[in-house]
Formats: structure tokens, sequence, C-alpha cells
């Protein structure tokens, strides 16, 4: 159980963490926030589960950094990819669109953003996970189980309202 709840509670993190800096991003891009994003907080699962997916091979590989990096970029890529695919089939909509970035495929995942999953997943095994780890240790319990608890009430609402938006 103190695995499932260290998993979840890097699902979260990882997804706002992911909700801002894309905000971020639009904002310095664009000028401005517009949202376009499956659900309507700043969540973003997708980078939720590569948090998770960096976190689990991250821990396998942590020793070589190259290794490391190749990991987060090929893996994530690859979910990121798939991702891509089965909402465009399940939703009829494109959810973002590489096809103006160099060395895209269809558009689904390209170079530069799979150098960025790469790079995030060196600082996160390198950097951040090591804090984290400690840091998780040390947290009071019931503030660990008030966000997990509140993140995923919240994140189930988000989820139904809006497939709930995007079928109809």
């Amino acid at each position: 159980m103190k695995t499932f709840l260290r998993l979840l509670f890097i699902f979260f993190l990882g997804g706002l963490i992911g909700g801002f800096i894309e905000i971020w991003y639009q904002i310095v891009t664009k000028g401005s926030f517009v949202f376009g994003g499956f659900l309507y907080g700043p969540f973003r699962p997708i980078y939720g589960y590569g948090f998770l997916i960096i976190y689990l091979i991250g821990k396998k590989v942590n020793k070589n950094p190259l290794l490391i990096f190749l990991v987060s970029f090929i893996f994530c890529s690859i979910f990121e990819y798939t991702v891509s695919y089965f909402m465009e089939i399940i939703f009829n909509r494109t959810w973002w669109d590489y096809r103006d970035f160099y060395l895209n495929i269809d558009g689904r995942i390209c170079f530069v953003v799979s150098l960025f999953w790469g790079l995030l997943g060196l600082l996160f095994v390198k950097m951040i996970f090591p804090l984290f780890d400690k840091l998780y240790d040390k947290l009071n319990k019931k503030v660990m189980y008030g966000f997990i608890i509140s993140m995923s009430i919240l994140y189930i609402f988000d989820t139904v309202m809006s497939y709930i938006r995007h079928l109809s």
C-alpha cells in the first residue's frame, strides 16, 4: 500500500507540474493561456504517467545518465504517441499537433518534445526524485493522505465532466 500511495503521489504531482509547464509555455510563446487540454483543470495526466514511467524505469538505470536520458526519451515518446493516437480515435479530435516541428512523426511526437522528455527524465532521476523520496518519507501522513484523496476526487470529477463535454 505504501508503494501504491507513493506512485499516486508522483502521478498527481507530475500531472500538476506538467499542467503548469504547459501554462507557462503558452504564456511565453503565445502571450496568453489558451485552454486546450482534455481536462478542465491544470492537471495533465500524460505528465503524471510520464513521471511514473521516468520514476519506475529511472530507478533501474539511475547509475547511467545517458541511459536515463535515452530511456526517458524513448519510453515517454512512445507513450505520448500512443495516447495521441487513441485519444484521436476515441474523440475524433487532435489534442496536440507537432507537424510544424522538426523530425515529427504524424504530428504526434517530435524530436524537440522527445528531447524535453529525456532531459526531464535526467533532471528528475538525478536530482528531483532523490529529494522527493526523502521528503515523501518525512511527510505528515495526514497531509499526504489529504493531498492524495483531494487530488483523486478532483481528478475523477474533472475526468467525468471532460468525457461528458468531449463525447457530446
